[in-house]
């Protein structure tokens, strides 16, 4: 385990804040154990002035081009510190995402998109499946009703004026792509397919 809170790829900066996941997914990155050579397991959930303090020094020697919620955890389980630290960081103009599987709603037990709104630019939802059978096979959720939330969060993203991009793994058919990206199409999201690390 290591404690690294931020890293870069590319442009981006990256802010890994739990290792926590109501998932199992069948490809996670987490089984690989690193993402581009960074160990992300965490033995400590960092405190939001850690994570501030980080990003603005890596903002002040080099250039930014996105700020980025995502590591081997679920984000949104820490949506109250991603909505601090959210704040603290808008001040240094630099477009801020959160990377989710879009079932805040459930892991916070409320609707976390209107709390959201103004801090975060943009967020990219894991699709991942064409219809609820195959998501469930592949992401193992411990929720039941999972997919059904993760279409709900993606539209209140778009309801409320927040830029969604909906990706999905490269493991699917291509038939498969092109049903998530007709979804994708119809919610009124972006789309992508990402490569499994």
């Amino acid at each position: 385990m290591s404690n690294i809170y931020t890293y870069k790829i590319g442009e981006n900066l990256y802010i890994n804040l739990t290792n926590k996941c109501n998932c199992q997914c069948s490809f996670c990155v987490r089984n690989n154990g690193d993402i581009f050579g960074h160990k992300l397991w965490l033995d400590n959930e960092p405190n939001i002035s850690q994570v501030i303090n980080e990003v603005k020094t890596h903002a002040k020697l080099s250039n930014i081009k996105e700020i980025v919620f995502c590591g081997f955890g679920e984000p949104t389980y820490r949506i109250e510190s991603i909505i601090e630290i959210a704040k603290a960081l808008k001040a240094l103009n630099i477009p801020i995402r959160i990377d989710t599987n879009g079932h805040g709603d459930l892991i916070n037990s409320k609707n976390i998109v209107p709390l959201i709104k103004g801090l975060i630019d943009a967020v990219s939802v894991s699709l991942n499946a064409p219809n609820k059978k195959r998501y469930d096979e592949l992401v193992k959720s411990i929720f039941d009703n999972a997919y059904e939330a993760m279409i709900q969060f993606v539209k209140d993203c778009i309801e409320f004026g927040i830029k969604t991009i909906l990706t999905v793994v490269d493991i699917l058919s291509e038939e498969e792509k092109k049903e998530c990206e007709k979804i994708a199409k119809e919610l009124g999201a972006e789309f992508r397919v990402r490569q499994i690390i």
